[in-house]
């Protein structure tokens, strides 16, 4: 088993190129996934239905509880409620865990169909006007901000320049402004 003209390829290239493999997808791929499973695992160990504190909120990995409401991390740059919260990795600030929990309990006051319509919508549309500078009040002076702040216990200013009153009658006040 001799090669002494060098017909056949070099069975140490061989073997040193599986092992560059074999250490690129443990690097890669295995690695990732049991760190994954480890921080799940974790998860599902310390989670707690009664949880009160937001500090176990944010040292979770991806998933906890918060007063009785599922809590999600999310990769996005807006944290949302929607019978759950999707709290996001950048916004891991007591307010805005409160806020979205206020949200929460508004789902449960208002049902489904009028939440949709009176909070959710109107939410996300302030959420695109401020992102693209067209908002002229502050984000959390708005009447469904507004409440859901006061609902969660969240003290997010409302200083930065109000809605002044009667500033917002209807959905189409905000449709208006993307055409402004």
């Amino acid at each position: 088993m001799t090669d002494v003209i060098g017909t056949w390829p070099i069975w140490n290239r061989i073997k040193s190129e599986l092992q560059t493999a074999f250490n690129w997808m443990s690097a890669n791929v295995i690695q990732p996934v049991v760190r994954f499973v480890e921080d799940i695992a974790m998860d599902f160990y310390n989670y707690n239905s009664n949880n009160k504190s937001e500090d176990v909120v944010f040292s979770s990995n991806y998933f906890s509880n918060y007063n009785g409401v599922l809590v999600i991390k999310t990769p996005f740059d807006a944290s949302f409620s929607f019978g759950f919260i999707g709290l996001s990795k950048y916004q891991q600030n007591p307010n805005t865990l409160k806020h979205e929990h206020g949200h929460f309990i508004q789902l449960q006051n208002k049902g489904i169909g009028s939440y949709i319509t009176d909070v959710a919508i109107p939410s996300v549309t302030i959420n695109i006007l401020d992102r693209l500078g067209k908002l002229p009040y502050d984000y959390y002076s708005y009447p469904w901000e507004a409440e859901a702040n006061q609902l969660g216990g969240s003290t997010f200013s409302q200083n930065k320049n109000p809605l002044p009153q009667g500033g917002y009658t209807s959905y189409w006040d905000l449709i208006r402004l993307f055409f402004v």
